[in-house]
């Protein structure tokens, strides 16, 4: 009974684990000044989510690092001249 248990138990616990890196698409995400305002207010919400409790600290501070960039990326390309 347990060996057949086991397996679902190991796949269900990797399964559980959620990761908010931003996908290379974010990090890679053309500037489309046109567009600002809502890739900034997207970056933003995504800035906010808070963390998952199986994320490690290291990990979300990363992510959350990375939209803060990204923020400030598209604004200093996209200021008004």
């Amino acid at each position: 009974m347990i060996s057949r248990l086991l397996p679902v138990l190991l796949l269900t616990g990797c399964a559980a684990t959620v990761n908010y890196n931003p996908p290379p698409s974010v990090t890679a995400m053309p500037n489309d000044c046109a567009n600002q305002v809502a890739m900034i207010n997207w970056l933003e919400s995504q800035s906010r989510v808070p963390r998952h409790s199986l994320e490690r600290q290291e990990d979300y501070e990363t992510s959350r690092a990375s939209f803060r960039h990204r923020i400030w990326h598209v604004r200093y390309v996209c200021r008004p001249v």
